[in-house]
């Protein structure tokens, strides 16, 4: 399980362990460079594969890291989308999101490349998210693990697990795949990708 109460804690804080925490230009959000999980009952480090700020017309509607599994093989954003290995989207709230609104997003975002793709797995989350909203501060986390597939949480509020490779593969798609929601935003999410 992702140390993520321990990852929450430093965000908020701004008091990382070890190395600098690596800052969101736009934003006061600063990320780890690597954080902790576990894979398969073994500790695994993911790395920050880099980070940006998604924004829909001229407001910020929140900060975002990438991670991806040290040692994985990835030179580019398609090869952090294609690996099947632990990694983690982390968002952190700059507005308030109606769940349904947040949902809604991605599940535009993937039909850009999946169209009528992943019905019932849009559905699981919708169910899960109900009316919550994910509010300005919040910290939302998409971790995906091989083999048991992607967690959804909007932490202290939503937490489920959506099976499949194929679904998370196309979540990450909608931020590093072909087909971006914002190319500025693949290019900071993949910008340390080899450091």
């Amino acid at each position: 399980m992702l140390r993520l109460s321990a990852l929450v804690v430093a965000l908020a804080a701004g008091s990382l362990p070890a190395a600098d925490p690596v800052a969101v230009p736009g934003s006061d959000v600063k990320f780890p460079p690597t954080v902790g999980t576990a894979a398969g009952g073994k500790p695994v480090t993911l790395k920050l594969t880099g980070v940006g700020v998604r924004s829909r017309a001229i407001f910020k509607v929140y900060a975002i890291g990438s991670y991806l599994a040290d040692g994985t093989a990835a030179k580019t954003a398609e090869d952090v989308v294609a690996a099947d290995a632990p990694k983690m989207l982390y968002l952190v709230m700059e507005r308030n999101v109606a769940g349904k609104d947040f949902v809604e997003a991605v599940k535009a975002g993937v039909g850009k490349t999946h169209p009528d793709k992943f019905a019932a797995e849009f559905q699981q989350i919708a169910a899960a998210v109900g009316d919550q909203t994910a509010a300005k501060g919040d910290h939302v986390s998409l971790l995906y693990l091989p083999g048991v597939g992607l967690r959804v949480q909007i932490v202290g509020k939503v937490d489920l697990t959506v099976k499949g490779a194929e679904f998370a593969a196309a979540v990450w798609g909608v931020y590093l795949g072909g087909n971006p929601v914002d190319e500025k935003l693949k290019q900071g999410l993949s910008s340390l990708i080899g450091k």
